[in-house]
């Protein structure tokens, strides 16, 4: 599996993770994506959106610099082509994060706190949350991970994950909008 579809699922379950107690129904914004590697000399930015309803679909697509996606419609898990071709998968390790955003919405926090040691830290605008992960799968794709959650909007503003040769991603949200 790419590091780049394990990122956009691992960003998934952070984004739609709520702050607060919510219910949340759908969940459709926009992101940028901004990735900084050793071996280019600029950031690499990408762009594109998602959407999300309780118990049946999961969607993040980027749009620029090109067509790339990923489906998750109930337990299944596709990859979405340039050409909007839908590519069937059964990796394991996919289906696992999508029963880990499904659950954590609903409120079942076990398989997260399974995936990852966990800080939490009060700030004057939100809270940023740490997951250093615990699973040898998620070691391999990243060493840290943060998500800044606003308080206002509930839902997360920004997540930044470290690879372990010292690549980071940074993806910044806009245009949430929940339950409507």
């Amino acid at each position: 599996m790419s590091r780049r579809l394990l990122y956009t699922i691992l960003t998934l379950v952070m984004v739609i993770m709520p702050l607060k107690a919510v219910k949340v129904r759908t969940l459709t914004g926009e992101f940028r994506q901004v990735r900084e590697q050793a071996m280019f000399d600029e950031p690499q930015e990408s762009r594109g959106h998602f959407s999300f309803m309780a118990d049946s679909l999961l969607r993040w697509e980027y749009t620029t610099p090109q067509k790339f996606g990923l489906i998750a419609k109930n337990n299944k898990v596709s990859i979405l082509r340039e050409d909007g071709s839908e590519q069937s998968t059964s990796a394991y390790a996919l289906e696992s994060l999508v029963k880990m955003i499904r659950q954590s919405i609903a409120g079942n926090w076990q398989e997260a706190a399974e995936q990852f040691n966990v800080e939490r830290e009060e700030t004057k605008d939100g809270v940023v949350i740490t997951l250093i992960p615990v699973k040898r799968a998620n070691k391999q794709a990243f060493t840290k991970m943060k998500i800044w959650l606003d308080k206002a909007e509930v839902l997360a503003k920004m997540v930044k994950m470290w690879e372990k040769n010292g690549d980071t991603t940074t993806i910044y949200f806009q245009n949430l909008q929940l339950n409507k």
